[in-house]
């Protein structure tokens, strides 16, 4: 029916949406955002989808997946590797599917799917010198807790967004003046004439 799953990550601060579809770019609209889970879902209009199915089967350890993405621009890029454990990624407290099926910039937002091709997760990062087998995916079981709306509006985008970075920062570190900096953007941003006063 037109939805899209991505990274909530790939769109935050996106003033316009495409998808790129069968050698065609389409508008699409934020219905869903969930940046908890880093996830986020939109919806196109558009006829004869083919939806991908999920697995309803438990996953586990060792199980191969193919992780499809395009990293640097190269589309429908296939990689191939194993999961590695369910485990909290840096800087969250949500559990995730590592994998080792390498990805790069550009591949956030990807489908990994089992053998069958049924979708288990959505690429999100990996660990920096991880030496591209230390891959992180949110667990497909996730994309059901996002509540939809008919659409969301760049304000809302941009709110969370700027909250989502402020509420990350270290505290302890002494970047509280950065927290402060983002928070005014928020309290200055009119969220009903969508416009930054």
């Amino acid at each position: 029916d037109g939805k899209i799953i991505t990274n909530f990550h790939v769109i935050a601060e996106a003033e316009k949406i495409q998808v790129h579809l069968n050698k065609k770019f389409i508008q699409a609209k934020i219905i869903g955002i969930d940046p908890e889970h880093d996830l986020a879902i939109l919806k196109i209009d558009a006829k004869d989808l083919v939806p991908v199915h999920r697995t309803t089967k438990e996953i586990e350890v060792g199980e191969k997946v193919f992780a499809i993405g395009s990293p640097l621009g190269y589309e429908n890029t296939i990689s191939e590797g194993i999961i590695s454990g369910r485990r909290r990624a840096e800087d969250t407290t949500m559990q995730m599917l590592q994998i080792t099926a390498p990805f790069s910039a550009g591949s956030s937002g990807g489908a990994v799917v089992n053998e069958k091709g049924a979708l288990i997760g959505i690429s999100t990062m990996n660990v920096r010198g991880g030496a591209q087998n230390i891959n992180f995916a949110v667990p497909a079981e996730f994309i059901d807790n996002v509540k939809l709306k008919d659409r969301i509006s760049p304000g809302e985008l941009f709110a969370v967004a700027k909250l989502r970075e402020a509420l990350s920062i270290d505290l302890r570190s002494g970047d509280v003046r950065k927290a402060i900096l983002l928070f005014n953007d928020v309290l200055r941003y009119d969220l009903l004439n969508e416009t930054a006063l």
